[in-house]
């Protein structure tokens, strides 16, 4: 197991619509750890020595999104352990799950949106899994669609459709997406305040939980400025 906990931001400066104590949960709950917030920087540095023929690709998103969705990939392949967004909440250690797995996602069952039933806001690795270098390969056969079709969830629903990993370990919505984000989100001004203030009582299966803040769009990191 590699036990590295991976997220990133524009800058080392997360902005104000991320709760610290939800970055903070998962140093807490998980203090074998290392942890790292990569900034954008960091992550064109990884690109460019990793897989410089790449970059004229990742340079070229209309949307930061697309590279902060395509640069996990890099991550699960070159580093493995784990990789979550900013708006997630860690309510309990789960690495008895990680250990006898090579790979682990999270569906998002109740979601009508058949692009977003396995999102790729929390991913699990070890390092060098074949799986993940056949998603960067993709990531240049893929540049004609939304950001999902290219880089976010349909992307990875694709790669897993046509490379079914060995040892993957694929989550219930209740374990990982317990809130859905079709009826509840930041972004949408509709979650609800208690979900907040007693996520453990609300949804004592889950291991953790997003609250779909849309900072990469709310934050000013959507569009190439």
């Amino acid at each position: 197991m590699n036990k590295i906990i991976h997220q990133t931001w524009k800058t080392m400066e997360i902005p104000d619509v991320i709760n610290i104590e939800w970055p903070d949960s998962w140093k807490n709950n998980y203090p074998t750890w290392d942890y790292k917030l990569w900034t954008d920087d960091d992550n064109r540095a990884l690109i460019s020595e990793v897989k410089p023929d790449f970059l004229n690709v990742y340079d070229g998103y209309p949307f930061s999104i697309q590279r902060a969705d395509a640069i996990r990939y890099f991550y699960m392949y070159y580093y493995g352990g784990i990789y979550v967004d900013l708006d997630f909440l860690s309510l309990k250690n789960m690495e008895k799950i990680l250990a006898v797995s090579n790979i682990v996602i999270g569906c998002n069952n109740t979601c009508k949106d058949s692009k977003q039933v396995i999102p790729n806001a929390f991913l699990y690795s070890i390092k060098g899994h074949s799986f993940w270098l056949y998603c960067i390969d993709q990531l240049s056969l893929n540049l004609s669609g939304d950001v999902h079709d290219t880089t976010g969830s349909a992307f990875l629903k694709k790669c897993l459709c046509h490379y079914l990993p060995e040892g993957l370990h694929l989550l219930k919505s209740e374990f990982i997406y317990p809130i859905n984000w079709e009826s509840y989100s930041i972004a949408k001004r509709s979650m609800p305040l208690k979900y907040y203030q007693n996520p453990e009582i609300y949804f004592p299966n889950s291991y953790a939980v997003t609250f779909w803040t849309g900072s990469w769009f709310s934050g000013g990191g959507h569009q190439n400025e």
